[in-house]
């Protein structure tokens, strides 16, 4: 009764039950007990959505009040405050690790790291093209390019969605393809 209302109603979300169905087998005793685990598994995948957009908005938002600061502190070189920056986020990430009792997991990954070459250089490019990221974005600010660099960032998203629909072949819903034409317009009408 459960499965055919899942299968009449949610043609798409039962392919996904029947594929979740096999993967369990025999471990779940009856139809409605598996069909509760499936519903939990997808509540906590929602929830984790939910918590990845909320920490992205907060971060995008910090992003936008942190160039006032900076440009507050311009008689400073945007090297000492790229060093200071780096410095201090790591030195705030190791007490949140220790807090939170996290540190031999990441002992642990960083020897895995060390063990994989090429996770290693990973790394190692992604380290350079972030500490080049905030090092360019410090100078236009202090350099006062403020309006380039927040159009700069503007666009960010908008890159991020089209390697995701080019990279990653993800599909947008039409919600969300008129949000990026939307944003596309504005950065052309920003930039023209």
């Amino acid at each position: 009764e459960y499965e055919n209302f899942l299968k009449k109603n949610y043609p798409k979300e039962y392919e996904n039950f029947l594929k979740f169905k096999a993967k369990v087998k025999n471990k779940t005793p009856n139809i409605k007990d598996l069909i509760f685990q499936w519903l939990e598994g997808k509540k906590m995948k929602v929830e984790k959505e939910a918590e990845g957009i909320i920490f992205g908005a907060l971060s995008y938002l910090i992003w936008g009040i942190v160039p006032i600061y900076w440009k507050l502190i311009d008689h400073v070189d945007a090297w000492e405050i790229l060093i200071h920056r780096v410095l201090w986020s790591f030195v705030f990430m190791v007490a949140v690790l220790l807090a939170s009792r996290k540190w031999p997991v990441f002992i642990q990954y960083c020897k895995e790291i060390w063990a994989n070459k090429k996770k290693l250089l990973a790394l190692f490019g992604a380290s350079v093209l972030v500490t080049a990221n905030w090092g360019i974005f410090i100078w236009a600010v202090n350099e006062g390019r403020i309006l380039e660099t927040s159009l700069g960032y503007y666009i960010n998203p908008l890159v991020s969605v089209l390697l995701g629909v080019v990279v990653l072949k993800e599909k947008l819903t039409k919600i969300q393809v008129v949000s990026v034409c939307l944003a596309a317009i504005g950065v052309t009408v920003l930039t023209v």
